[in-house]
């Protein structure tokens, strides 16, 4: 089936074109183990430069969406239930608890900053600074949604400026356990604004060069996520006990 993507109009790319491909998954434009156009492709046809599209596919992977294999090209899932935020959730709760997901989660990305820190390239001082611009726009004009997946984006952003490939797939894989945990607890009240400061700092001290600070920074902020996602998954424990 021909793959006919339209182009982006201004605005918030990457999540622009997130949903486009969602919205082409509903549609059945898209099916399961359909191969991607390429990159440069990808670009050409949504009208966007490389930035925000590299962005989007990085959440799309983490969200199990498409898979990205190297050297072979970009694959919708076969299995596209993996996005259902009900099923993903109902694994978390069964297989994992919050706190050690967040553990895993800091441990990873404090190494993150502090390689982030040390090996940062323009290229990758360029991405960073677009994936924050982006989050700043979502905090603004966004739902939670797009708040999450931002977020991610900026996250993948220092990822991707470690230079290290392990990495980038141990935060995809992480991310793809606390996706619906996210989505629910940044919903709380001013969450937006404190993630928002949290970023602000790490940008700046990873620009500075400053492993320490990044790295203190960046536990600082995972820590400040631990109270709402303790309360949300004991919500969800108490409503699953009732059932």
């Amino acid at each position: 089936m021909a793959q006919n993507f339209k182009r982006i109009k201004k605005g918030t790319l990457s999540q622009s074109i997130i949903e486009q491909i969602k919205k082409m998954i509903e549609n059945e434009e898209l099916k399961p183990g359909d191969t991607l156009p390429s990159e440069r492709e990808l670009a050409e046809m949504l009208g966007v430069s490389r930035p925000p599209l590299r962005e989007a596919l990085h959440a799309l992977n983490a969200l199990g969406v498409i898979e990205i294999r190297a050297g072979e090209g970009t694959f919708l899932s076969e299995n596209i239930d993996i996005i259902s935020d009900q099923i993903m959730l109902k694994n978390l709760l069964s297989k994992y608890k919050a706190k050690d997901l967040i553990d895993a989660r800091r441990l990873l990305e404090v190494e993150i900053a502090r390689l982030a820190s040390k090996k940062l390239s323009p290229e990758s001082r360029q991405e960073i600074r677009e994936a924050h611009e982006n989050f700043v726009s979502v905090c603004n004009n966004g739902n939670v949604n797009d708040f999450v997946n931002a977020d991610f984006c900026f996250h993948m952003a220092l990822a991707v400026a470690s230079e290290n490939a392990v990495l980038c797939e141990m935060l995809s894989a992480i991310r793809k356990l606390t996706y619906e945990v996210n989505l629910i607890a940044y919903r709380s009240p001013g969450q937006n604004g404190k993630t928002l400061a949290y970023h602000e700092k790490i940008m700046e001290t990873i620009f500075a060069g400053d492993e320490e600070q990044a790295q203190t920074v960046m536990r600082d902020h995972i820590d400040s996520i631990l109270p709402a996602v303790d309360k949300v998954i004991a919500e969800k424990q108490a409503k699953h006990s009732k059932s």
